[in-house]
């Protein structure tokens, strides 16, 4: 709602709001983004397999985007600078508004959104931004029983699991580990 300039209204019974909610309700970087001075309804400028990108021009020239994915399994959603109508530049940084953190961008937007989720972030051109860590995205898959369940192995057995890392930022990654971890057995 946000990203649309939409009026932001609280269906809660605020004596009884959870610690969570108050943090979404109160936070003001969202706020900053909903009350901009501009005034400028977002749009959507993708809308793919169900997912759909949200762009709002802001006062200062940044861009809010929103990765909307209302399925039922998380995925990938990835656009780029130049097509939520930023100008070229050297660098950007992504400012994700609900982690508070900021990474530098070649120009890929691209986020691992959780089923029924919304990353909301504001990019802008930075001329220092090369003093941000590099947007990393990490990503594992491996064979289930149908499309969207876990993946589950047998007591004994194995399974194939590739991993993806990709680097939307302008310096090589070096020195990467992928680790995992597995839940405790069952009592």
């Amino acid at each position: 709602w946000a990203v649309m300039a939409a009026p932001l209204l609280i269906g809660t019974d605020l004596r009884r709001a959870t610690p969570a909610t108050m943090a979404i309700y109160l936070n003001q970087d969202v706020i900053a983004v909903d009350q901009d001075r501009l005034g400028v309804q977002g749009q959507v400028i993708a809308d793919r397999n169900g997912t759909k990108v949200f762009t709002k021009p802001l006062a200062n020239g940044d861009r809010a985007v929103a990765l909307y994915n209302p399925t039922d399994v998380a995925t990938t959603i990835s656009t780029t600078t130049a097509q939520v109508g930023l100008p070229r530049a050297a660098g950007y940084t992504m400012k994700d508004l609900w982690s508070k953190a900021t990474t530098e961008t070649a120009g890929a937007i691209s986020a691992s959104v959780p089923p029924h989720g919304t990353v909301l972030l504001r990019v802008r051109t930075n001329p220092s931004w090369s003093s941000y860590p590099p947007s990393v995205s990490l990503g594992a898959t491996s064979p289930t029983a149908y499309s969207g369940a876990d993946a589950a192995v047998s007591p004994g057995g194995t399974t194939m699991v590739t991993t993806t890392v990709g680097n939307a930022g302008k310096d090589p990654l070096s020195s990467l580990r992928v680790t995992a971890t597995a839940p405790a057995a069952a009592a």
